[in-house]
């Protein structure tokens, strides 16, 4: 039984499938929505657009700017005042407000990610408004691994692909 051709049987089957205009009417259609919705972030959602490389490159420009650390942004060094991430190759401190908004009950230890919402000075540095530890999430990236070979080895025990049609078909018991 075959499973992927494109879902075209017979003379057609393989890759002359890619010249049936319905499905280059849908692919197209799926990348003017994905360009689209890519369009809409970069315009309506700016603190995405802006990162650290880009505040320490231009610090004047970017003073006092918003900025959102995702979540792969590392703790290299604590201290008291706040702590130094190493986001996108970049190191960079982090300093807890000073205004004493009960912000350092929690701590980011040495080594742990952690996703922070900060303002960025022209000095070089950040000053916390929001933060969040990522406790565990080394494991869950190496659950979500397991789970991926796992699936990958099971789908080729039950299949294989047949190169010459550019084909998936089930192995024969």
């Amino acid at each position: 039984m075959i499973i992927w051709n494109f879902g075209i049987t017979g003379r057609k089957a393989g890759m002359h499938a890619f010249l049936d205009k319905n499905r280059v009417s849908a692919v197209t259609a799926a990348a003017v929505i994905l360009a689209a919705l890519g369009l809409y972030n970069y315009i309506f959602t700016g603190i995405y657009s802006v990162n650290i490389v880009k505040c320490l490159r231009d610090p004047e420009k970017y003073d006092k700017t918003l900025v959102e650390v995702g979540q792969d942004a590392r703790v290299l060094d604590t201290g008291e005042d706040g702590f130094i991430i190493r986001h996108m190759n970049t190191k960079i401190k982090a300093f807890y407000p000073k205004t004493g908004s009960g912000m350092k009950a929690e701590k980011a230890a040495r080594g742990s990610y952690v996703s922070v919402l900060a303002v960025f000075y022209k000095e070089g540095y950040l000053e916390i408004e929001r933060f969040h530890i990522h406790k565990h999430r080394k494991y869950k990236i190496f659950i979500s691994l397991a789970v991926a070979v796992a699936f990958t080895v099971f789908f080729f025990c039950f299949y294989r692909f047949d190169a010459a049609k550019c084909v998936f078909r089930e192995r024969n018991a």
